[in-house]
Formats: structure tokens, sequence, C-alpha cells
């Protein structure tokens, strides 16, 4: 029988009572609360860590309070903020009605191209007001992307906004093994300890929309150093052929740009990103040969012309009898048209992997 939770029908600061449990992930425990003066339900987070140092308590207030700044649509807003008896901190926010994105993904498997613009450019934007105000995300994931319906459309709300800064991180394993920072979602800047900045969001965020397209992370494996290494060292596979239908050239180019090892080669910001989001059109899915597939063509065409001038070439005159010094010559030349007509043959095949 599971334990009940300690703080159900604690009244925090003598405004919210604690009601019941609605998530609880790496960086603390979020209850449904009743707001006692207002009578509505909200969202508690508590964080986790305790306040045994007073820089962390200090830094927590000060990055609280910058996050009660941010008013964009598509961000989970802070109204208030605290601390419990036993001195940890807790953050109060809107109670949300949906689901979160990890949830839609884990159900679905993969977006169409539509919706993953509409989550993008909704995510872009929210990015946009936090960095301008000098607020890294440093945890975008699925997880942190809820999706509301209101007024008959679907509405992206960005939350836990600088969590890991509040609770004294940056984004890295710490040594009592907590994560700030999701290992598939990581920038390669974030892996190596770092400072970061909102390019490391972006990202992320071309991580999540490699997710939506793809119904997977470009970078996986079974331990956290098999993932944090790719992300320093490899290439995400292409997308195409991964998502639902055909991807929008500029659609990949945006997520293959965000997805840069070095932060110069991103987007500059998410004003960028946010632009080129609207700049796709969902419906330019014109499928184009890749490069490295066209030049067989070439080799094959050239081949099919060779055969052709040795079949069509007018015929030589009567031929004296080859003397024997001749003979190696002639024998040469058939020997390469056989060759020639192998190929003729047996290239198409092994180019386009027809069966035999």
């Amino acid at each position: 029988m599971d334990t009940p939770d300690p703080l159900l029908g604690v009244v925090l600061d003598e405004r919210y009572a604690l009601l019941r449990v609605v998530g609880r992930g790496g960086s603390g425990v979020v209850y449904a609360a009743r707001q006692i003066k207002v009578g509505r339900e909200v969202a508690v987070k508590v964080l986790a860590g305790d306040a045994g140092d007073p820089r962390r308590v200090a830094r927590f207030e000060r990055n609280a309070r910058a996050l009660s700044e941010l008013r964009h649509p598509n961000t989970l807003k802070v109204i208030d903020f605290g601390h419990l008896p036993d001195g940890r901190p807790y953050l109060v926010s809107p109670l949300l009605q949906g689901a979160p994105l990890r949830e839609i993904l884990d159900t679905e498997g993969r977006l169409d191209v539509r919706r993953t613009l509409a989550i993008v450019e909704q995510v872009a934007d929210a990015l946009v007001e936090a960095h301008e105000a000098g607020v890294i995300h440093r945890d975008l994931k699925p997880e942190n992307v809820f999706v509301e319906r209101v007024a008959g459309r679907n509405v992206v709300r960005v939350i836990d906004f600088g969590i890991a800064r509040l609770i004294g991180g940056e984004g890295r394993l710490t040594s009592d093994g907590v994560s700030l920072g999701t290992a598939p979602y990581m920038s390669p800047e974030q892996v190596r300890g770092e400072p970061v900045d909102p390019r490391s969001d972006l990202y992320s965020l071309g991580v999540l929309a490699y997710e939506c397209l793809a119904g997977h992370v470009p970078f996986t494996g079974r331990t956290w150093l098999t993932i944090v290494v790719q992300h320093l060292e490899e290439d995400p596979p292409p997308l195409r052929g991964l998502a639902v239908g055909p991807v929008p050239a500029a659609l990949e180019r945006l997520v293959m740009a965000c997805l840069e090892k070095l932060p110069d080669d991103r987007p500059a910001d998410a004003v960028e990103v946010r632009a080129q989001v609207q700049a796709v059109d969902p419906d330019d899915v014109t499928v184009r040969l890749p490069a490295r597939r066209r030049w067989p063509l070439a080799v094959v065409a050239v081949a099919l012309l060779g055969v052709g001038w040795w079949a069509l070439r007018p015929p030589p005159p009567p031929a004296e009898p080859v003397p024997a010094s001749r003979l190696a010559p002639e024998l040469e030349r058939f020997f390469r048209s056989a060759q020639l007509l192998l190929h003729f043959f047996l290239l198409p095949r092994l180019v386009f992997q027809l069966p035999p």
C-alpha cells in the first residue's frame, strides 16, 4: 500500500490548501490546490532540494521573480512563490486542463507537418519573450510542453521555465545524481557543463521538432553517456523517410540548423526560428532525389549511349585476314565490349536494388 503524501491537506502560507497530486518529475511534485481567498484551483509545484544553502534560497527568489514577469500566453505563468515550513521552495501557477505533449506523442507516435509547425511556432513564440527577459528554459522537452484546447484551437503552454536554474543547476548531471536537463534534449554545451545562452534552448527545440515528425529523438541509447556522446559527435539522421509524410525542405533545413553542434551555426535567436516556421509552406512536399543517388543515373545513361553507339555504328569494310600481331588488340577490344554489356544489364539492378 502506498504511503499517503504527507503534504496533502497542508495549507501553505495560509493561502493554498494542497488537495491532490497531479504530477511528479525530477524537478519536483505538482499538487492541485485551492487558493483559499479566491476559491479557485491552482497548481502548486514543490521543487526538489532543500533550503540548506542560503545562496540557493536567494537564487530561487531572484529567478522566481523573473519568471513571474513572463506574460506570454504560451508560457505558463508563475502567480506566486514561497517556501514550505521545512524550507523547500514552491511555485504557484494556473492549473492546466489538457495533456502534455509527451502523452500525445506516446499515444499517436508522430505528428503531421501542420501540427508540428503549430507547436514549434508557439514554443518559439514563448521563447522570444523569455530570452528577452534573460530567462533560459534549460529543460525543453515534450514533458514541459502542455497542449490545451481553448476556444476551438490547440494552445501550447511551455512549463517549468528556468527550473534547472531555480534549483541551482546548469543542465548537467550533478554529484548527487540529479539530472538537471534531460539527456536526449540537452545541447552539446549543456553536456560539457559550459555556460549556456538562448541558443541552447533552440537546440532542444530542434530535438522536440524532430521527435514530433519522426516519432523518436535523433539520438537514443541505453545509457546517459551513450546519448550525450552522440550529441557531441554524431550527425542526426535525415528526417526524410521517418515522418508521417514528406517533410517540406524548409522545415527539414530549420530542424537540422537547430541541431548544429556549435551555437554559432544555429539560428541566431528564437525570433529567427519563429520567422522561418511561419515561412514554411506545409503543402510544399516535393520530394527530390538526394544528390548521392543522382550520379548512378548518369553512369547508366552513359552506358546506354555507349551500347547504342556500338550497336548502330556503320559496319566496317570487309576485313582482310588478321595477322597474328594484331590478334591481341582485337581480343582486348572484344572483352571490353563484353564488359560494357555486362554493366548495361547489371548496373541498374545494383543501383536501384531490383530483384533478380
